[in-house]
C-alpha cells in the first residue's frame, strides 16, 4: 500500500475547478458538506475526497496515494490559472481559520480542561452507537456541562 498525500482546494471558484477536473458530480446535492466520495481526476483512479475544509469557505480534503501527486497537483494548478486561484500557505489557512472560529482539536481544544467547548462539537456528533464506549462518555460529559 503506498504512502497517502493530501492537499485542499478551497475558495469561492473551488467547486467550478473540481467539476473542470473530476469525473463525477460535485454540486452540492450530490456532494454534501460532511461526506466523503471516492472519484477518479486525470490519472488518480480513486481520489478519497472530504466534503469539508479548515479554512471555511467551499472546499475539498484531497486524499491520493502519494505517486499521484505531482499529476494532481499539475491539474489543479492548471485549472487555478484559468480562475486566478492561487496557492496559500499554512500561516494564511490557519489565519482563515481563526477568522470563522475553528477550532484546532489538542490546542484549542481540550475538553477536560475547557467545558464551554463541549457544545461547539454536537454538530459534529453522531450517536448511532448507544452502547459504545464513546457515545456513553459523551452523554455523560454533556450532562454535566
Amino acid at each position: 500500500m503506498s504512502p497517502i498525500s493530501m492537499g485542499c482546494l478551497a475558495g469561492p471558484e473551488a467547486r467550478k475547478e473540481l467539476e473542470r477536473l473530476a469525473d463525477a458530480d460535485v454540486s452540492n446535492e450530490a456532494f454534501p458538506w460532511l461526506t466523503h466520495q471516492e472519484i477518479p481526476i486525470g490519472y488518480c483512479p480513486k481520489e478519497r475526497m472530504l466534503r469539508v475544509n479548515f479554512i471555511g469557505s467551499l472546499g475539498w480534503e484531497l486524499h491520493h496515494p502519494i505517486e499521484y501527486q505531482n499529476h494532481l497537483f499539475d491539474a489543479l494548478m492548471t485549472v487555478a490559472v484559468e480562475f486566478g486561484s492561487r496557492l496559500v500557505g499554512l500561516r494564511a489557512m490557519d489565519s482563515m481559520r481563526l477568522e470563522k472560529s475553528y477550532r484546532m482539536w489538542g490546542t484549542l481544544i481540550l475538553m477536560p480542561r475547557i467545558p464551554c467547548c463541549k457544545p461547539i462539537l454536537d454538530v459534529f456528533c453522531a450517536l448511532i452507537k448507544a452502547n459504545s464506549p464513546g457515545v456513553i462518555l459523551w452523554c455523560a460529559s454533556r450532562k454535566t456541562a
